[in-house]
């Protein structure tokens, strides 16, 4: 809740003081009411709600977490300190700032977005997911004057809505340069460090089985900076940054020349050759166009059924 001081209007209630769970005004106490201007002060306005945000993402819905304080504390912003911090809390937030579905939103607790220049006012935060305030979750008291969380205990930031618009731009609709949706406009991403397990996040989240790294070279501005994906990631948003997103020219430009992120995609094909049938025969692979065959050497029936799986059949005879 935040207080206001507003200069119009009548002034009616004067030296009003409640003990908080009063179900009427009239319950308080205070002067006599009156129908008159206030002499030596102004009506006061109230806003019952805690203000929050989520900043410095790539929308209002993915974010460090800020949030504005109380007229007590001079109207100045904080964030919460991610030690014990859930994803019950993080549904709070997301209901709170607006996002349309929440329920499986992403934590960051190790300042993703940079360490913020002002206090840490919420410790110890533990919310049910049912509130519709902060206010009404549990946590240590709030604290307006200034605290640092330790190095354990970094900035909290969320995205509400981890599913990243992406696609590949190219001849090829499993070859390309990848692209991201942000503030209205495609962008590239920067291809340095971009490795298999990158490249495997954004042509799974294509739809495709496997993926593998193909650098691309131009000159337009780039988005994301310093990826790194542990590789099962469903979106390119759960992924770690060096950076937050913003446009520019990639690290390595030289004269804004730069390596961007590229892609090829394949899903992975098995096929069993043979003159019989074509339940049977020998294992082939297509790698990313090319197919190849299997050795024999310590190959087990477990590796016969996933294979039998990947060519459409759901059992296993014997191994040949």
């Amino acid at each position: 809740m935040t207080l206001r001081n507003k200069t119009f209007s009548n002034f009616m209630i004067s030296g009003l003081s409640c003990i908080g769970n009063e179900l009427s005004i009239t319950e308080c106490n205070s002067q006599p009411w009156l129908n008159s201007s206030c002499s030596y002060s102004v009506p006061l306005e109230l806003e019952c709600k805690t203000y929050v945000s989520l900043q410095y993402g790539v929308s209002k819905y993915y974010g460090r977490v800020e949030l504005r304080l109380q007229e007590m504390y001079q109207g100045t912003y904080g964030s919460l300190c991610g030690s014990g911090f859930s994803s019950n809390d993080a549904d709070v937030i997301c209901k709170i700032v607006g996002a349309p579905t929440y329920g499986n939103a992403t934590v960051y607790t190790n300042n993703v977005f940079g360490s913020p220049s002002y206090n840490f006012v919420i410790e110890q935060l533990n919310c049910s997911g049912k509130e519709n305030d902060l206010q009404e979750c549990q946590s240590k008291p709030w604290s307006g004057t200034s605290h640092m969380c330790n190095s354990s205990n970094t900035a909290v930031a969320i995205n509400c809505r981890p599913n990243t618009p992406t696609r590949l731009q190219g001849i090829d609709p499993s070859n390309g340069v990848v692209e991201v949706f942000f503030d209205a406009a495609w962008y590239t991403m920067c291809g340095y460090n971009f490795d298999f397990k990158e490249a495997a996040v954004v042509c799974n989240k294509l739809g495709y089985k496997i993926g593998k790294p193909d650098p691309k070279y131009d000159y337009s501005y780039a988005l994301v900076r310093g990826m790194s994906c542990n590789g099962d990631e469903k979106d390119i948003s759960q992924c770690q940054f060096s950076s937050q997103w913003s446009t520019g020219y990639c690290p390595d430009a030289s004269s804004q020349f730069s390596q961007k992120a590229g892609v090829t995609c394949s899903d992975n094909r098995v096929r069993l050759v043979s003159n019989v049938n074509n339940y049977q025969g020998r294992v082939e692979f297509q790698y990313f166009g090319v197919w190849g065959t299997v050795c024999n050497a310590n190959f087990s029936q477990n590796d016969a059924r996933v294979i039998c799986k990947l060519a459409g059949y759901e059992t296993l005879r014997y191994v040949i």
